[in-house]
Parts: structure tokens; C-alpha cells; sequence
């Protein structure tokens, strides 16, 4: 068995790891780069291997780093199956909907035909055209191509999202994204079963998260919105995070009625994926009864009429929209009409890449581009920390402890620099276990 590290080797976007058995081909993964454009630029790179070549894509689970790349491997041929739990096959038809109409529009930006950003990288045809290669698994249940066994299990983060042990003459696990051990939605990761080599991601590899509780200091900021009649902009990732956020509003909703003030989701993403997690909350540690209490604290934006009419609104309220990292979607519009009055505020609940309007706010650079014009952001701007559904070192480190065997080797993936290199240090001082940085090796055989 060979595995080539193709994406997230420095970076933590552009998931895609090659498996190559015998005769098959494999990804485990097939993620889009995100970023500027130099990480759009990455995504035009050739594979170092022919679209119809690949046998079959083991899907972790239905983030666009994780996911996005598969249209355009349709579109240079791959035809093969592609395995993940329904949840996540659902969520990612989604994000891929969402993500080729970004394609589409953010190729008319571009005048010069000479510029390969001027053409879409995928169409929506070609990622309608994915949706029926998708093969849904269940996780603890191992299934068989060739003499390759192949298991999911559960790995918290979000939704559907899994592990994925290959079991050949060794065994390797891929642990995808992994998610916190006291999520209130999600489930924390499973234990690692016997294997010989871990592919594990490094995203929050040289730091943990804070360890207050987001309960309380949200109850702060409200007690704040009601009393100075504040708009509230929370720009939220579509899955995981808004849900998550909507659920701690419930419970402060629940035991202080002097804070329940006008709520809304605008996004119908958020919508969409909400409707997900409801369908699917047997996978998660609420009841659907309680999920359905716990969104029904908000109302959740349907018709763009319904949209258009909060910008008459005044304080206190609170409006959620996508996206996370205020790169796109409604809340550039809400940030445009509320985001220019000092009595209002801006609520980041989630990281803010470089380059992004939310990155700009959070490091109080207040004049930004928006829409086609350039503002002043006079709105108070507040960080709410530890709603990340990533684990943080400490919690990298108690998952991987749950491993049995002493002479396990780990490859590290999916993080920058500095979170993959404090990592490898705390798992080799920690566990005793040999670390290799998928940057260097870019490739193992055995």
C-alpha cells in the first residue's frame, strides 16, 4: 500500500490523500484550497494522477475543504464511487450547490480570458452530475473492495463527520476533521481501534481552546444589546456553528425572558443544513423534541422579502447570516447598513481567514471593501471564543492516547506550520510515538 499526500500539507484547506493498492486507486478526501487567489490558483493544478484513474473517494465528511474538489474530478473524469455516511452526503450536496454558484459568479470578475480564473472551475451541471455517485455507509460497519476492508466511525466535529480505517496488510486511519469532547450537539470522537499508521489532522495542533464558558459570556453580550437597544451581527458558518449558536441563545432564552429579544437566521444555507440536523438528530446528543425547541428560539428567514425588511429593524435584535468569515453572502449586506453605527456590534464566533473582511475587523483594521464600495466599520466589534467545532491540542492528544499500540506511526496533515510542528513535539514527549509532517515525507509505502 502507497499513500501520496496531494493537499492540506501546510495548509488547513485542500484535503486529498491518494491510495494506491495493488491495482486501485483511492482518495481519501477530495477538498477544495480556500483563501485568495493564490489558493484558487492552487485548485487549477494538475493531479499528479489521471481523474479516471481514481476507483473510488472515501469522504470524511461535507466541508468544502474536504469535498469541494469533486466536480471538477468529475469533469476531468472520474466516474468511480464515492463513500460517506448519508448525513454527510447530504450536507455536502449542499455545500457544493453553494460552492459552484460562487464558481460561476466569481469567474465574471475576471475581464481576461487569458486568466484562468475567468473560467469556472466546475459548473453546477458538473456537480449535479456527483450527486449520483454518492454510496452511503454506516458507521461501525465495515465493507469490503477487493481485500481492502473499509470502516467509518464516528469523529464528532460535525455532522456525518467520520474517521476511516484501510485495512489491508496494515492498517491506516484517516481521522479526518475531529471534533471537541464537550460539544453540546455533537458526539466527541471515537476511540482509535488498532492501527499501524494515523493520518491525523493539526488544525488547533499548537494551541487549546479557552476554557471559558461561551454560555456566560453571551449572556453578557445580551445583557449589553437589550440594555444600549444594540443590533447584533453574527456572521456564522452555515453548518455546525450556527446551529450551535442558535442552541445557546435557546438556553439564555430559556432562563432569562428579560434578554429574549428578536432573533434571525438569514441564510438559506443555514436553513437547509438546519433542516439536516433535525432529520439526523439521532446522531446527535439531542432528542429531535429538543432540537426543534432548541432552533425554534429564532426565526429562520425563508422568503427575500423576509430579508429586506430587517435592515427597518431596530434594536435589539439580533441577526445571524452567512458567511463565517463575512467573505460573502447576506451579512455583507447587513454589515453594510448596521455595521456604519457605533451603538451596534459584530460578533465573531469562529476564525477569520486572512484576506477576509472578518479577519480585517478582528484585528480592528475598520475601513474594508464591500459591495462594490469602500466603508468605514464603526460598529463595536467582540470576539466570542471556544465554539470551535476543531479539537484543540489537548484534545488532539486525548483522542490519539486512546490508541493501543506502542509502535503506531502518525503522519500529521491538515494544519500550518507551527500547529504541525508544536504537535509533533507534544505527541512525541506525551505518547512516545513516532511523528512525521506529510510536508516532508509526501509520501509513505508499505
Amino acid at each position: 500500500m502507497k499513500v501520496s499526500f496531494l493537499g492540506a500539507t501546510e495548509t488547513v484547506t485542500g484535503s486529498k490523500y491518494l491510495v494506491e493498492t495493488g491495482s486501485r486507486k483511492f482518495l481519501v478526501d477530495c477538498g477544495l484550497y480556500q483563501g485568495q487567489k493564490k489558493e484558487a490558483l492552487m485548485n487549477r493544478e494538475p493531479l499528479p494522477i489521471d481523474a479516471c484513474e481514481i476507483d473510488a473517494i472515501f469522504l470524511t465528511h461535507g466541508h468544502l475543504d474536504h469535498c469541494g474538489f469533486i466536480p471538477k474530478l468529475i469533469k476531468d473524469g472520474f466516474c468511480g464511487k464515492i463513500f460517506a455516511t448519508e448525513a454527510t452526503i447530504e450536507i455536502a450536496k449542499i455545500i457544493l450547490l453553494d460552492s459552484a454558484r460562487i464558481q460561476e459568479s466569481d469567474a465574471t470578475k475576471y475581464t481576461s480570458k487569458n486568466n484562468p480564473l475567468s473560467t469556472p472551475l466546475y459548473s453546477l451541471e458538473d456537480t449535479q452530475d456527483s450527486f449520483s455517485l454518492f454510496h452511503k455507509v454506516e458507521l461501525n460497519k465495515a465493507f469490503m473492495i477487493d481485500d481492502l476492508e473499509i470502516t467509518y466511525m464516528n469523529a464528532g466535529h460535525i455532522l456525518g463527520a467520520s474517521s476511516v480505517y484501510l485495512k489491508g496488510e496494515k492498517t491506516i486511519l484517516f481521522s479526518g476533521d475531529l471534533g471537541r469532547y464537550e460539544d453540546p450537539i455533537m458526539y466527541p470522537p471515537s476511540d482509535i481501534c488498532e492501527a499501524d499508521y494515523i493520518v491525523m489532522e493539526s488544525t488547533y495542533g499548537s494551541r487549546n481552546h479557552s476554557s471559558m464558558n461561551p454560555l456566560v459570556e453571551l449572556e453578557k453580550i445580551l445583557e449589553d444589546v437589550v440594555k444600549n437597544n444594540r443590533v447584533l451581527l453574527v456572521p456564522s458558518f452555515a453548518v455546525a456553528r450556527a446551529q450551535l449558536f442558535v442552541h445557546y441563545l435557546s438556553q439564555i432564552f430559556a432562563k432569562r425572558e428579560d434578554l429574549k429579544i428578536p432573533s434571525f437566521v438569514s441564510s438559506p444555507m443555514t436553513n437547509a443544513v438546519t433542516e439536516i440536523y433535525k432529520k439526523f438528530s439521532s446522531e446527535t446528543k439531542l432528542s429531535e423534541e429538543e432540537f426543534i425547541n432548541s432552533m425554534s428560539s429564532v426565526r429562520f428567514l425563508e422568503f427575500s422579502k423576509d430579508y429586506s425588511k430587517l435592515n427597518k429593524k431596530k434594536g435589539p435584535l439580533i441577526i445571524v447570516a452567512a458567511s463565517g468569515m463575512i467573505s460573502g453572502g447576506r451579512i455583507l449586506k447587513y454589515l453594510d447598513h448596521f455595521g456604519k453605527h457605533s451603538n451596534n456590534k459584530v460578533l465573531l464566533i469562529g476564525y477569520q481567514a486572512e484576506g477576509t473582511i472578518g479577519y480585517h475587523l478582528e484585528n480592528d483594521i475598520r475601513e474594508v471593501s464591500l459591495l462594490g464600495h469602500r466603508m468605514i466599520v464603526k460598529a463595536e466589534i467582540q470576539k466570542l471564543e471556544n465554539l470551535s467545532a476543531h479539537a484543540g491540542q489537548d484534545e488532539l492528544l486525548q483522542w490519539l492516547s486512546t490508541n493501543k499500540n506502542p509502535k503506531t506511526q502518525v503522519i500529521l496533515v491538515h494544519g500550518e506550520d507551527k500547529a504541525q510542528n508544536d504537535l509533533k513535539l507534544k505527541i512525541e514527549k506525551d505518547l512516545s510515538l513516532q511523528v512525521s509532517l506529510s510536508k516532508e515525507i509526501r509520501e509513505i509505502n508499505f
